[in-house]
């Protein structure tokens, strides 16, 4: 019984990109609430040139909405880096799809700190151009 080949630099690449989409989110998760990004801030949002002070965001559900968003987009990109796991090629190119739309729209999670888009964004063409060696 032969091996099933599969696109394993492709995965390489999204496991990769993947994790940097997790720190992303868990820099993100921390840093909204705060109000270190996104909303508030100095000059920013509701609180004027004086802020609100820590934590208000919450109060208006921004950073509830910003962090949901960001599970949303880290959730679709493991369940695409699921699928390009697969040794089948129809798998392959729907995770990969998924991967390349999760890279560009992954601003909640910071791109993954860019770097995870970026290897998400790669992995997701190599995924499209990939084809099981014929024997």
């Amino acid at each position: 019984m032969s091996q099933q080949q599969r696109p394993s630099a492709v995965y390489t690449l999204a496991l990769i990109g993947v994790v940097f989409q997790g720190l992303g989110f868990a820099l993100s998760a921390i840093w909204v609430p705060l109000g270190v990004m996104g909303f508030g801030g100095m000059m920013g949002g509701l609180g004027g040139t004086m802020g609100w002070p820590v934590g208000a965001n919450w109060l208006y559900g921004g950073a509830i909405v910003w962090i949901a968003i960001a599970a949303v987009v880290l959730g679709l990109a493991v369940y695409g880096l699921k699928l390009v796991s697969s040794a089948d090629p129809h798998a392959v190119r729907q995770g990969s799809i998924m991967l390349l739309v999760v890279s560009i729209v992954a601003v909640p999670t910071m791109w993954g700190i860019f770097i995870g888009s970026l290897l998400m964004f790669i992995a997701g063409i190599m995924g499209l151009t990939w084809e099981p060696p014929k024997v």
